[in-house]
């Protein structure tokens, strides 16, 4: 155990400085897994909560200056609306997927990219321990592998970040890994700094404010955390889906009107009965004509009444929702995430002329957000490889071999048959020259208005 604190020792120049414990909160309990992967109550119990609008996290900690409702409703959008999770869905998937379809797991690049080996490739440590680390298993879940990754790509555009906690065993030998990892609650997650945003902690919080219930990562403990961040502002990510907010909320109301209008514009039948009958006769056929219905005959063909007695449809008060429909349309396009392309949406529509003539330019757009997303992956895989190489190897030999790690990924998967999706139609030409080629189609389209103001 001694040998095992030496060399955890370098693990603070992994943080940002040395940090220290605070009193409240569950201590440290060595190398094994401290977090909880479900929500603590205030009790401190691992139980799951029963509420009759559900959502997979009930946040505690705010989005925006400490506004809780904006994270619910945050919340709330990455789970019910289509749209929304259809693109946080096709992002974390397409970071992994290849050409052929298939998903692939991450590897340390030691080649370039016509196939010759790079100038200086990391060393044989460094290459062992990456090819482990991303095959490795803990039981049948895979520790840092493609799949397992997909829920941080998930998290980090959704909820702004992903917290993952580290466990560290020692195989018998004397070798320290990484033996499994476990997903935290990103909501009730909080990152204490001091002033000048050098790390202090991560606690797992039941409240907003800190309790004797908390779990708490401090000292070498920090160094077990992996935070997976999306536009990151100071101590937290920032959700990528965060101005899609309001689209959200006004597509629920149109929703809303849609259906009681569609329900209104409906017209029913009206049932008239002669002078000679009293209100016993109108009970009695209503009764009759309602279970001849409900006894799964359905449509009705022939109706007799006495003389006097009349059937028939009532006037349409509204005969067109084509308005309201069509707003409710341009608020579900709004709930999308940008870049990501229309086509790939079920139930939206794009104008296939305008996306023929745009060609590459959704690929093009779409490429440099899975590319995004593939480096937030990358900097928190580099840092794992960093955290087990250090802890057998030392971390002044880490520094030296750091400058030399990149990971490379499955080559990016081909939209065949998709117009305007297609990102290798043109191979011989540079991005930027089909970027270019792209905007001048667009402007081709649109005339002099956008050829001004794209400048």
């Amino acid at each position: 155990m001694a040998s095992f604190f030496k060399n955890v020792s370098d693990l603070l120049y992994l943080v940002n400085g040395r940090s220290r414990s605070r009193k409240r909160g569950r201590p440290s309990q060595g190398a094994d897994l401290i977090g909880s992967q479900d929500q603590l109550r205030p009790v401190g119990h691992n139980t799951y909560r029963t509420r009759v609008w559900d959502i997979v996290e009930l946040p505690i900690r705010g989005l925006l200056y400490g506004d809780v409702a904006l994270a619910i409703e945050c919340e709330e959008m990455i789970t019910w609306s289509p749209e929304m999770t259809t693109c946080l869905r096709l992002i974390s998937q397409n970071c992994f997927q290849s050409s052929d379809g298939s998903v692939e797991s991450w590897r340390v690049k030691t080649k370039r990219d016509d196939g010759l080996l790079l100038e200086r490739s990391p060393n044989d440590r460094v290459i062992g321990i990456a090819r482990d680390l991303s095959n490795r298993y803990s039981g049948r879940d895979p520790v840092l592998g493609a799949q397992r990754l997909e829920q941080a790509v998930y998290g980090a555009y959704g909820r702004g970040d992903a917290f993952m906690e580290l466990s560290i065993q020692n195989d018998g030998a004397g070798r320290w890994y990484i033996e499994r990892s476990n997903y935290l609650p990103a909501w009730s997650m909080f990152v204490e700094e001091d002033e000048t945003g050098k790390l202090i902690s991560y606690r797992q919080q039941v409240r907003t404010q800190p309790s004797e219930s908390d779990r708490i990562w401090g000292g070498y403990d920090t160094a077990r955390i992996l935070q997976f961040s999306y536009g990151m502002r100071q101590r937290y990510g920032f959700p990528a889906c965060f101005a899609q907010i309001e689209s959200w909320r006004k597509m629920k109301d149109a929703s809303i009107l849609l259906e009681r209008s569609a329900g209104e514009s409906l017209a029913f039948w009206i049932h008239t009965c002669g002078e000679q009958h009293d209100n016993t006769y109108l009970q009695n056929y209503r009764s009759e004509f309602e279970a001849n219905l409900a006894s799964g005959q359905g449509y009705i063909s022939h109706v007799y009444l006495p003389h006097g007695s009349d059937i028939r449809r009532s006037s349409e008060a509204n005969p067109s929702l084509k308005g309201l429909m069509d707003y409710y349309m341009q608020t579900r396009y709004s709930c999308m995430l940008p870049t990501v392309p229309v086509p790939l949406i079920a139930g939206l529509g794009i104008v296939q002329g305008a996306s023929k003539e745009l060609g590459n330019l959704p690929a093009i757009s779409y490429g440099r957000t899975i590319a995004h997303a593939r480096s937030i992956i990358a900097e928190q895989i580099i840092y794992a490889i960093g955290l087990e190489y250090t802890l057998n190897y030392g971390y002044e030999e880490w520094c030296e071999e750091r400058p030399f790690v990149e990971i490379a990924w499955p080559s990016w998967v081909n939209f065949d048959g998709i117009p305007g999706l297609n990102p290798v139609s043109q191979p011989s030409k540079p991005i930027e020259v089909q970027e270019e080629e792209a905007k001048e189609k667009f402007v081709q389209l649109n005339g002099n208005f956008v050829r001004a103001n794209l400048g």
